[in-house]
Parts: C-alpha cells; structure tokens; sequence
C-alpha cells in the first residue's frame, strides 16, 4: 500500500527515524493519544497519534483510514492496561454479597450478606406468646371504665389458674379462665365474656374448636355472619320462644395467638344489633393481643354502635 506513494513512504520512514531518536517515555492514555479525527468536516482534516500527525490532503484516504485503526488500537490497549493496573489497587473497594445483593461491610473489611428484618410471630406483628402471669391474664376481661356509659356490672370479673384439681373435662395447655358480665343499659340484655389463656397455640386451637363445639350445639342455634376477628373466629344467633314471646341472644368464638374468647351478648326480648356483639369481641381480642405482647390491656369499647 505504501509502494503506491513513495513519497508519503519516504516522510513516514524520517518520522520514525527521528522519533527513535528521542527520548522514550512510556505512552500514557490521554497524552500521546490526543486527537483523532477524520472526515470531510473534521478539523484541519488531521491524524494525529504522539509526534506522527498526518493531514487527509497529503495521503491517500485508504492509508488514513489504517494508521487511524491502529492508533485507536494501540490506544485502547494502552489505555486498558493503565485501567488494569491502576484498578488493581481500587478492587475490594465494594463488596457484593450473593444473589448480586450489596452486602454490608463488617469491620475487617469482609462482606457480610444482607438478611433483612426478622419476620413477626403472628399477623400484623403481634406474638403468640403465653399469657402465664395471672394478674395480666385477669386484665384482658374489661373493667367497666372500658365499658360504654350506662353500662353496668352484673357479675364482677373472676380470674383463676387452671390445675388439674380444678380442671373438669379436657384441659390441655390451659393455664387460666376468667369471666365479667355486664347488664347493657336500657335493655334487659347481658353481656358475657369469657377468657382462657393456653400454654401454646396448638392447645389454645384444640380449645377453641371445643368452644366453638359448644357454643354451637343446641336445635335453636344458628350460624350467623360476623366480621373474622383473632386467628379464627365463629359465631351464632339464637332465637328461643319462651310461650308468650321470643328471646334472643348471639355467641361469637374468637382465638387471638394463645387466648381463646368466648362473648354472649342478648338474653332479652329485644331483637340484638350484632355491631354490638362484633364491638365487644373485637375489643377484648385486641386486649388478649396486647397482654400476649407483655403489654398492659388498654383497648376499649367507649361507646356501644
């Protein structure tokens, strides 16, 4: 290719000659490769690689074309030699850990994968621990401050351990049961509720389908639809014809970790708002949560719906 413009070949060959003359210097990315730009809008219209600059009008474009491939080669490794040896001393720097997750550093320097936060024992953050002190235990059942106005107590709370000398029937894992009544103002309808705390959460759901077992059975008892409460949760209406006129009453069953609660709300000739039922029964789950948590119970039921 050069055979075809002997003189561009002569200038080329001087060119190295005296560059061979000068003193070396190890080719540094950004010095010696510093212009490279070809076409017809290009300024100046120049090649230049170090101390070799070539203008397109004095060369053959065919013989621009191939020393500007082997500047921008030789460039490039030059450039990606410098980056490795340089990037040696940077490596480490930032760590991944596996799955291509970042990785926190420990304080050697190590990477150490990242776990995320730990995952709550029961829905929504609350435990399931059990409720063994009797005094919290007794302070699920709702005093009459927690109690809407007008409200009265018609059969003071009562808490007592579960023994196997007081124990009658099944009581596997129960540790404690308690109960308070409260006359609904106005009506002569009651409220009862029920608590029992179990040792874990598989005897609490042995007690509970007992409870519900229970409460269901009897030829005037009926299914009725209510909002789910706790882990699991039943409830039942029941409409009795006394001779003269009807009475009526409805149950829900609720299971809350390790506490199972039992609510009777009606026993009067009144027909029965089941918000009622459902306001009561999600108080006292939210009380059974709160002692699960080692928290003192404070969830209350200010106004009846």
């Amino acid at each position: 290719m050069l055979n075809a413009d002997p003189g561009f070949a002569g200038r080329l060959e001087r060119l190295h000659e005296a560059a061979q003359r000068q003193p070396s210097a190890a080719p540094y990315a950004g010095r010696d490769m510093y212009q490279a730009s070809v076409g017809e809008r290009a300024k100046n219209n120049t090649i230049a690689f170090g101390p070799l600059t070539l203008r397109k009008d004095r060369a053959p474009i065919t013989v621009t074309a191939l020393l500007l491939v082997v500047a921008l080669v030789l460039g490039f490794a030059v450039y990606g030699l410098v980056q490795a040896v340089s990037g040696d001393s940077r490596s480490g720097a930032h760590g991944t850990a596996s799955g291509g997750q970042t990785g926190a550093t420990d304080s050697d320097g190590s990477d150490v994968p990242w776990t995320g936060n730990e995952a709550a024992e029961g829905e929504g953050g609350w435990k399931n621990a059990p409720v063994r002190d009797l005094q919290l235990a007794k302070a699920i059942l709702p005093d009459l401050r927690s109690m809407p106005a007008g409200w009265s107590l018609a059969e003071k709370a009562e808490t007592q351990a579960v023994t196997s000398d007081s124990c009658s029937g099944d009581c596997g894992g129960l540790l404690s049961e308690g109960e308070v009544t409260y006359a609904v103002s106005g009506t002569s309808d009651q409220a009862s509720i029920q608590v029992e705390a179990y040792e874990t959460v598989d005897t609490a759901a042995t007690g509970y389908e007992q409870r519900a077992d229970n409460v269901g059975s009897g030829d005037s008892v009926a299914s009725m639809s209510l909002e789910q409460l706790g882990d699991k949760s039943v409830a039942f209406s029941r409409q009795e014809y006394t001779g003269s006129e009807y009475t009526y009453a409805m149950a829900t069953v609720v299971r809350a970790g390790t506490v199972v609660i039992r609510v009777t709300y009606g026993g009067g000739y009144d027909e029965l708002d089941s918000a009622v039922l459902s306001g009561i029964a999600r108080m006292v789950t939210e009380r059974a949560r709160q002692a699960q948590n080692g928290e003192e119970p404070s969830a209350t039921l200010t106004e009846a719906p």
